[in-house]
Parts: structure tokens; sequence; C-alpha cells
């Protein structure tokens, strides 16, 4: 595993939380689970920021798991995540769910990559690769799938020297006060994530949820169907029996 890599996508998250919310960095990856996991659990099932902890490790991950099937992820993602191995602090394991929770975000809330959280070049370049090789789904590792992007340092494909990154009003998206800082630095990141691949995968999952509550919908309609014919079978049976 690359350390560099998973370094900065650790940092990443730590930053961001720290700008939101104000909570502070955590030595090593075995303590995430008390605030750090929680809260983005949080943010992906709402889209806010509120500060929120756990006492479990396992809780923790049992949850940010069964979250990120509730929210429909790619099933290639899920069978990779083991919230057991990642609830005893196991830095792969715990990598591996910061991976994936770093591409529901972007899917579904891609505004938290318009800030530069203060990481180096470097670290956004590695994050950049990682954001590219999760939406290259063909080239992935025919052997380890998308964990592999963990094992890489290959990051020079992704040149950050070629994005804009202008001052922008920060918006109050969070659900929280704004900052007084009226001008922020854009991230470079913010370009991968506005790629016409990472809009078609927000079309893709919108219509994926549209089509889960209309299968809900239709087997709660089954349901009350057969109740309803069970009644009338009933209602009709009484009836014969009224005129005999």
């Amino acid at each position: 595993m690359d350390s560099k890599r998973t370094g900065a996508i650790k940092h990443w998250f730590e930053q961001l939380l720290k700008a939101r919310l104000g909570i502070d960095p955590v030595d090593g990856w075995s303590l995430l689970y008390r605030r750090h996991i929680p809260i983005i659990t949080y943010i992906i099932i709402t889209g806010k920021f509120k500060k929120c902890e756990e006492k479990s490790s396992q809780e923790a991950y049992t949850k940010a798991y069964q979250t990120l099937k509730d929210q429909m992820t790619d099933a290639s993602f899920l069978e990779h995540l083991k919230p057991d191995l990642a609830a005893t602090g196991d830095n792969f394991e715990v990598a591996k769910f910061l991976v994936v929770f770093l591409n529901e975000l972007r899917i579904s809330l891609e505004m938290v990559f318009e800030e530069d959280y203060g990481l180096t070049e470097e670290e956004n370049k590695h994050i950049g690769a990682v954001l590219r090789y999760l939406e290259d789904h063909q080239n992935w590792d025919p052997y380890e799938s998308w964990p592999a992007v963990l094992f890489q340092s290959d990051d020079d494909s992704v040149n950050l020297q070629s994005f804009v990154t202008p001052k922008i009003r920060r918006s109050n998206y969070s659900g929280i006060a704004v900052s007084e800082r009226a001008d922020i630095r854009r991230s470079p990141l913010s370009e991968i994530v506005s790629s016409p691949r990472s809009r078609e995968l927000r079309i893709i999952r919108e219509k994926d949820r549209m089509i889960k509550t209309l299968n809900e919908r239709c087997k709660l309609l089954e349901f009350e169907k057969d109740d309803l014919e069970s009644s009338l079978r009933n209602a009709k049976q009484e009836i014969k029996k009224l005129v005999k």
C-alpha cells in the first residue's frame, strides 16, 4: 500500500472536517471511527455537516457500510469493504472505506471538492489519480479491482497545473454558518469531479433511486391489491350466505 497516497486521502478528509466543523485530525487510522467516520456517514445520508460521535468502532463501520448500501453504491465497491476488519483499525481496510466515501461524495455532493483545504500539490495529485481511476471501470486491475489504486503511485497522468484555481465565494450548502472568509481558493480537484463521466454517474444514480422508489411503490400496491381482492372474496361469500 502506498503510504503517501493513503495519507493524502486521510489528510483530505481530516482537513475537510477541520474546515467545516473544527474537528481535529487524529494520529493513525484506528481513531477515525470516533468522529470522522460517523460524520462522513451523516454527510452522505443528509448532504449536511453535523458533529457526530460513535463509541464503538464496530458500530461506526457497520453503519457506514449499511449507509453505502442504502445509497445504492455500486456492488463492485461494496464487495471489497470489510467492516469487521476496518473496526480493528487495519489501515488498508479503513483506507478502502475512505476511498468509497470519496467516490460517493464525488457523485452526490461534488461541492465539497470546490475548496482547497490546504493540501500539497503532491497530495492533490494522489487524490486526483484516485478519482480518475475510480470513474474508469474498464481500466481497473482485473484481479485486485479498484483497491489496487491504493498501491499505485503513478500520479503523473493528472496534471493539476493545467487546472484554473480562481477564488470563489463560499456557499452555505453544508447547513452550518458560513465562514467569515468571503473568498476561498478553488481546489484543482473540482475540475475532476465536474468531468462528463462524473455528471453521467450522478444522472444514473438519480435514475436508480427513482427506479427503486417506484419498485417499492409497486410492491406496496401489489400488497394492497391482494388485500382488496381477499376482502372482495370474503364479502362475496358473505353475500352468498345471506341470500340462501
